[in-house]
This record gives structure tokens, sequence and C-alpha cells, in this order.
């Protein structure tokens, strides 16, 4: 499977999201990309990454664990199970004790043969 162009994964965004992309999303495609693989089947993302349905597909995404305070607005793609987690983005947020409780879970994933980003 090939990678898609930047307009594919644009049209792409834009059906998931329900219409046209404001500005901030525009630019947050056109920045971010899954930029980091820990391991074969975990995957560093940012939102962009999460909202890009290609980018999902492409990489075999199974599970999305999601850091954000607010998700009422957040896309979810059928066939992906997602996972919330409350958190401010902003550097003084301790997320430590947060990661250590999803260890666990992401282990799980990964042992079943899951790919989570």
């Amino acid at each position: 499977m090939k990678q898609m162009s930047l307009q594919e994964r644009i049209s792409n965004m834009e059906i998931i999201n329900g219409g046209k992309l404001t500005n901030r999303q525009m630019k947050v495609i056109v920045e971010h990309r899954i930029t980091t693989v820990i391991h074969e089947q975990l995957y560093l993302g940012s939102l962009a990454d999460a909202w890009d349905l290609s980018q999902l597909r492409f990489h075999k995404i199974t599970h999305i664990i999601q850091l954000l305070y607010d998700i009422t607005s957040f896309p979810k793609a059928s066939g992906i199970k997602y996972y919330h987690i409350s958190l401010m983005d902003d550097v003084s947020e301790d997320i430590l004790p947060v990661f250590k409780e999803y260890v666990p879970i992401i282990d799980q994933i990964i042992k079943s043969g899951g790919r989570v980003l």
C-alpha cells in the first residue's frame, strides 16, 4: 500500500471531520505526520495523525490512546478502539502516573497483534 499524497490526506480528513477543515487543522496536517515508531506496533503521533484515516490505515492502527483535555469534537474512525486520557497539553502536566496505568493495556494490545497510536 502506498502513502497518500497530501491532497488525498486532506480530502480524507475533511470526510472524517464532516466538512471543510479550519486553517488550524490544515496547518496541523501539513506540519505533522506519524514520525516516531517506538516499536513496530507502537507509534507516537499528533492529533492530526489520529484524525488521518489514510495514515491510520497505512500503519494498520487498531487502537488510539488520546491524551487530550477535551474530545467533544474529536472524530473517530470505525474499526479503531479509542481510549481517552483527560490531560492538558502543557509541559507542567504530569503524565507519568497515567502512562504507568496504560502500560499493561498497551502491552496487551501489542501481544494480541494490535497497533497503538
